[in-house]
């Protein structure tokens, strides 16, 4: 009815999801949030995200990630403290290649703290996107001021294939940094291009110039230059 059959009888499988579900299917709950989701027309997101709730609260961790997904890249406006809890819950149960997800919304939300714990887990445990993590936290550790603590991690970022890493590095460096802003210019969609050339202004002393350029970054919808703009406050 759902999946084996062109084009799906929406109704019908709505209808054995919802009564296995009744019964404690936590499967089919999950199938049926997916059903909403996906085949309604239009989607009927209020009735995914209750149902995709009720698999999550069981345990059901494609429900805890769907659920999060749902709610940071769907709803409209964004729900991160519930994105944030529901990643939580899937992170909790095991499943670390939310983390770079977890840490996104951390710091979507405003909460650089959490958003670099999570981000420093993603590189003990060496989760899925530990390279990009790696450059996140570089990025913080550049702005507060630990350089040395920056380099560190863009090595890092470089031995898990940032090949950008040594340009960003090179921004930290008085001697390196106006020759890597040029390099970088020429990077136009790279919101961690933007990001260290804001980084190099102001260590520069243009605060103004780095506030711009973090701004382009945050409207590119990059996660790290929010945090960068309060730091410079």
């Amino acid at each position: 009815l759902y999946s084996d059959r062109y084009p799906p009888d929406v109704d019908a499988a709505r209808a054995a999801f919802a009564e296995a579900a009744a019964a404690g299917d936590l499967d089919a709950r999950y199938n049926l949030g997916w059903l909403h989701c996906t085949l309604r027309d239009p989607p009927d997101l209020v009735a995914a995200r209750a149902e995709f709730e009720l698999a999550a609260a069981g345990g059901h961790t494609l429900a805890q990630r769907g659920l999060g997904h749902l709610l940071c890249e769907v709803w409209d406006p964004p729900d991160l403290p519930g994105a944030r809890a529901a990643y939580q819950m899937a992170v909790d149960a095991g499943e670390l290649d939310l983390l770079y997800d977890l840490a996104a919304v951390c710091a979507l939300g405003g909460d650089a703290e959490a958003a670099g714990a999570a981000w420093e887990r993603v590189l003990e445990v060496e989760a899925s996107g530990s390279g990009d993590a790696a450059v996140c936290l570089a990025e913080l550790a550049a702005v507060g001021g630990d350089v040395g603590r920056a380099m560190d991690l863009l090595e890092v970022a470089r031995e898990h294939g940032v090949v950008e890493a040594p340009d960003y590095a090179a921004t930290l460096d008085p001697g390196t940094r106006d020759e890597a802003c040029r390099r970088l210019r020429e990077d136009v969609d790279t919101t961690d291009a933007l990001n260290f050339r804001g980084v190099a202004a102001l260590a520069a002393g243009d605060v103004g110039r780095a506030r711009l350029l973090w701004r382009l970054a945050a409207d590119l919808e990059d996660v790290v230059a929010p945090l960068l703009l309060r730091a410079a406050d």
